[in-house]
């Protein structure tokens, strides 16, 4: 512009139209998002000069950014669907072709697209069989408990080899010292310990009818209550060398019913002290005082959470409620404490005649509690939180949550020094009455809490003291990366493959934009919160994301982490563990309250329903299914299942396993879950049927679970991880030679149409059993870019319609194979 002229200039306008992405995920949402990178931009501008004295003149910038339209609808490609997606029985030997068209509409209105495809789980087979087994990546001890004879002598246990089931101290907890007794009985590892002096102890071998006992503090001895060959024990608590009670239930057609068993001569003979013949009931905790005077705390569906005895072969119900107790403590047989799953502790103060019900400040569900004489009472909760009461329970305060994470499995308490099993594979103790803790050196293993990833071409895994690690080939190895932090981690969500978020204690929230290699802080607006749970919404969603996490600590993003602000959430005393979130504005929570346990809002946050799920426990995930108003919600007891935002629930059941961590797949139908027995449990149905498998896994506690396809499934568990694995028995894909139609065996997918497109595949009208270009194989993604299918020549939209076609050899093993495929579009074409 020349200088002088009075009068405003406009620019010409400028256009700079850049590559929008869409991804979708084949047969789970037909809606479409188009994603801004870079755009169209109108850019204004203005300036003026003038004779010297004139009033000075600024100009501005307006800018629009218009991104491509797109559209990609899969509703014409259903999966499992009888004719476009399903291949029906093939026996070996034979070929099969769909005989329908698999239809996907796509296009843009306002450029040219290409429509791509790509199998996402990266298994190296085309179409892969159910899983079969688990395969573990890395072990450790899981620590179940831990008791203490004085301040200085005591025990604990836990599940592992020979080498690391039963560890004892003489120092305080400074050091542990493995015991290797061959003779212990142990085998399968330990669940839980009581021990009576310095010299004499008992512990319960894990979901087993086998004891052992100490009675020299040296050497012990393996009991078999032969009995009773279907009992589970839990815990064993005792009195002396020969009083003792074995807590737990007894198989029953499969299924557990809560039992107590007493011995009055070391073991040789046990009779039957208690039985509730409630379906999936357990004995979890007890205290005994004497040989006669015992408490006993139970999950009962008919009301005996709390049961007694007076003379240690019989007991009765001396509850002061109809909750699920998880423990209960004494230190003289009258004064008495119990911890229940709805975040009240109940004290008695002459032996269980009469109760008065205590409230912590948090509202938590409780696992472990420990009394001492002085009126302290310590607890540990489901989410890894601890508070402690000096005054019988009348007030509370709560304890550092830096090192405590994860659940608490146990306590002892002896004077200032706590001693705390939690996230099943770390054994930490304080000496000043739980302000600081020390994690023991046999159990610095890192507690794996969070998973997750958009693929199995890169997922994360966080715990411990700021730790992540990535996995590029579906969770088989790990690397580690540097977060920056290090608090506590307790969970994480990828938003692709290159961007994640994960959050932690002291409001700690990291980001990554580049796969991980760098990862930076995010200030929180709640700097204090310890954030347990990091979710998104589903696509097209997806920039909004939810953190939350104790004392109703509620967070929300609407640019995938990268800046957060505060949500006032319904509960404020009770921990937020679960968040779904089936859009930007219609979200679940999940609590860990007494009353209220889930909440919906409609609104993004602004209001909150109660909904009356019927959960009896704090709620430990959540599902929400895309496209739907349907939900499973999770518990540490069992799971309920809605098909309208919370109004109306079913209850279901994952094979009587309390789950912790679960995660839908991309298919929109499968749900992959994990918990407390270890294990994989998968449902094909939305939640109302499961199946499970066990493997190098099965004794560990399992946190969290990512869902890669309708057959296989990343979980953490406490300090491990493991995946589903079937790649021996897949079907390799069609390669136009050697696993073509003459050949051995192969999956592919035909293009029978594109009307319209320019065909990157050759079309085929009828795609019949020929070996031709028309079929082709569907590759991994593995990080590379997908198989280009077709091109619109112009703006608007098209039909891409595929057929799908499989030859099976003569020696294919039986069974269910699935092959997922993601449809992917780019506008502009490319």
């Amino acid at each position: 512009m020349a200088s002088g002229m009075g009068r405003p200039h406009l620019t010409s306008p400028r256009f700079s139209c850049s590559r929008a992405r869409d991804l979708y995920v084949w047969a789970s949402r037909a809606a479409w998002r188009a994603a801004l990178a870079g755009g169209c931009a109108l850019a204004l501008a203005t300036t003026a000069g003038a004779p010297s004295g004139s009033a000075a003149v600024s100009g501005t910038v307006v800018t629009a950014n218009i991104p491509s339209a797109t559209t990609l609808v899969t509703t014409g490609c259903p999966p499992l669907d009888a004719t476009r997606t399903s291949l029906g029985v093939v026996t070996p030997g034979s070929f099969a072709i769909t005989p329908s068209d698999c239809d996907v509409l796509f296009g843009s209105s306002n450029d040219t697209a290409t429509l791509r495809a790509y199998q996402p789980d990266n298994r190296g087979m085309a179409m892969a069989s159910n899983a079969t087994t688990l395969t573990a990546t890395g072990s450790s001890n899981r620590w179940l408990d831990v008791d203490m004879a004085t301040s200085a002598i005591g025990w604990a246990v836990g599940e592992g080899n020979s080498t690391n089931r039963l560890y004892k101290t003489t120092d305080g907890g400074n050091s542990w010292v493995a015991v290797t007794d061959a003779n212990d009985g142990l085998d399968a590892g330990a669940e839980g310990v009581d021990a009576i002096s310095t010299t004499v102890a008992w512990a319960s071998r894990s979901n087993s009818n086998e004891v052992s006992l100490t009675t020299n503090g040296t050497t012990w001895n393996k009991i078999t209550i032969e009995e009773f060959p279907l009992a589970q024990i839990n815990k064993i608590v005792a009195a002396d060398a020969s009083n003792a009670w074995a807590l737990g239930c007894e198989l029953v057609a499969t299924r557990c019913r809560a039992r107590i068993w007493n011995t009055q001569n070391g073991g040789v003979d046990w009779s039957l002290a208690w039985t509730d013949n409630t379906v999936d009931s357990e004995v979890n905790e007890g205290v005994a005082l004497s040989p006669t005077l015992v408490y006993a705390a139970a999950s009962s569906g008919s009301g005996n959470g709390l049961v007694k005895s007076t003379n240690g072969t019989s007991f009765a119900s001396t509850t002061p409620s109809t909750a699920s107790f998880k423990d209960v403590d004494s230190y003289d047989g009258v004064h008495i404490a119990a911890g229940t799953t709805n975040g009240i502790v109940h004290v008695s103060a002459d032996g269980g005649a009469t109760w008065t019900q205590r409230t912590p400040t948090q509202d938590l569900s409780i696992r472990a509690i420990d009394y001492d004489a002085t009126g302290v009472i310590v607890i540990g909760a489901l989410d890894g939180s601890m508070s402690r009461s000096p005054d019988d329970g009348v007030t509370w305060a709560a304890l550092d949550q830096d090192v405590i994470g994860g659940r608490i499995f146990a306590l002892d308490a002896v004077g200032p020094r706590i001693f705390a099993t939690y996230n099943a594979s770390s054994l930490a103790r304080s000496q000043d009455d739980g302000a600081t803790w020390l994690l023991n050196s046999q159990s610095q293993v890192t507690n794996w809490s969070g998973i997750d990833g958009v693929d199995a071409g890169r997922m994360w895994r966080v715990g411990g003291a700021g730790f992540v690690q990535v996995s590029t080939d579906g969770g088989l190895t790990w690397a580690a990366q540097t977060s920056g932090t290090t608090e506590l981690l307790h969970a994480v969500h990828a938003t692709s493959r290159t961007s994640a978020v994960a959050v932690g204690t002291d409001g700690t929230i990291i980001r990554t934009a580049d796969a991980g290699v760098t990862w930076t802080s995010v200030p929180s607006p709640l700097p204090a919160a310890t954030l347990l749970t990091v979710t998104g919404a589903p696509s097209p969603y997806d920039d909004t994301l939810w953190a939350a996490g104790l004392n109703g600590a509620l967070i929300r993003s609407t640019n995938r982490g990268a800046s957060w602000s505060a949500v006032t959430a319904p509960v404020s005393a009770s921990a937020i563990t679960a968040v779904g979130a089936w859009n930007e504005r219609d979200v679940m929570l999940g609590t860990s309250a007494s009353s209220s346990r889930v909440w919906t809002t409609a609104d993004g946050g602004t209001t909150w329903t109660a909904r009356t799920s019927g959960s009896v426990d704090g709620i430990t995930d959540i599902v929400a299914i895309p496209n739907s108003n349907a939900a499973v919600i999770f518990d540490d007891i069992t799971s309920r299942r809605t098909t309208d935002k919370g109004a109306t629930w079913s209850t279901v059941t994952v094979n009587g396993t309390a789950v912790l961590g679960a995660d839908l797949a991309p298919d929109g139908t499968t749900i992959w879950a994990t918990g407390e027995f270890g294990g994989a449990h998968v449902s094909t149905d939305l939640g109302l049927s499961w199946t499970t498998w066990t493997g190098g896994s099965a004794s560990k506690m399992g946190f969290d679970a990512l869902a890669l396809s309708r057959t296989s499934a990343v979980m953490v568990y406490d300090g491990t991880t493991a995946k589903t694995t079937d790649i021996p028995n897949g079907v390799p894909d069609y390669d136009g030679a050697a696993a073509s139609w003459s050949g051995t065996g192969f999956f592919g997918m035909c293009l029978r149409a594109a009307p319209g497109a320019g065909s990157t595949w050759p079309t085929d009208g009828t795609c019949d059993q020929s070996n031709g270009a028309e079929w082709r194989g569907i590759p991994l993604h593995g990080g590379l870019a997908a198989a280009s299918v077709a091109s619109t020549l112009a703006p608007g939209t098209t039909t891409a319609s595929f057929r799908f076609g499989m030859k099976t050899p003569s020696a294919q093993a039986p069974g269910t194979y699935l092959a997922p495929v993601t449809f992917e579009l780019t506008a502009p074409a490319g």
